[in-house]
Parts: structure tokens; C-alpha cells; sequence
């Protein structure tokens, strides 16, 4: 197997997901996604997510948080459509899966 560099067309990046567990709770972590433009609305940041909960459930996490701009209503129709809760305030969406 051949690692390919950042940047290369044999390997472009499309999106990235990442989570962090939380010091005090143990089994829940925020999370992070970040999808292309050009690749949004096209399923890739479900397809993150599903990968994101797979491996941090095999590390014991059992709930992911995490915050949107207030503006971000494709980001919180998305969330509550994946069976996330949403509890927004006059700056942000407040998310838990």
C-alpha cells in the first residue's frame, strides 16, 4: 500500500470528521465534520458521520455533541433527519446524537 501526499489528484480530499472525547464524561464527544462545497447535499458528510460513530462507538462513545452557526439550517435539517436532537439559541444550533 502506497501512502499518497495532501494534495495529490490520485488522492483529493473531499471532507475530513474527526471527534474528542470529553474529559469528565467518558462516553460522550464532541465531534467535527467538514465537507467540500461542491461535495455537499451529496450524502459524503452522512457518509463521515457513519464512519465517525463506528469507530468512536468501538472506543466507547455513546454520545456526540456538537455546535452550528444559528444560520446553518441544511446542518441542523441533517442532524434531526440522522435522529440527532437540536436545542437552538440565539447564536447557535446545539446538537446531541
Amino acid at each position: 500500500m502506497s501512502i499518497t501526499s495532501v494534495g495529490s489528484s490520485e488522492l483529493p480530499g473531499y471532507g475530513a470528521a474527526s471527534f474528542w472525547r470529553d474529559d469528565v464524561q467518558s462516553e460522550r464527544a464532541e465531534f467535527s465534520i467538514t465537507v467540500l462545497d461542491e461535495w455537499q447535499r451529496k450524502r459524503f458528510g452522512s457518509l463521515l458521520l457513519s464512519i465517525l460513530w463506528h469507530e468512536a462507538w468501538h472506543a466507547g462513545i455513546r454520545t456526540f455533541c456538537g455546535v452550528a452557526r444559528r444560520e446553518n439550517d441544511a446542518m441542523r435539517n441533517w442532524w434531526e433527519s440522522a435522529g440527532g436532537s437540536v436545542s437552538t439559541t440565539a447564536r447557535q444550533h446545539e446538537l446531541t446524537m
